[in-house]
């Protein structure tokens, strides 16, 4: 795994929710990082996400 995903915020009819700069707004997500390194392949890393 090289990053984590980005979470992106949008709104209720799916458009992305922008800054004062115009990028798109983002949000801190908790990870079971336990649950993550117990991940033996890359599907496995695809399906916690």
């Amino acid at each position: 795994m090289e990053s984590f995903p980005v979470n992106l915020l949008e709104d209720s009819e799916g458009n992305p929710l922008l800054d004062s700069d115009g990028r798109q707004k983002t949000f801190a997500k908790l990870v079971d990082t336990k649950r993550l390194l117990g991940c033996k392949t890359q599907e496995d890393v695809d399906a916690f996400f």
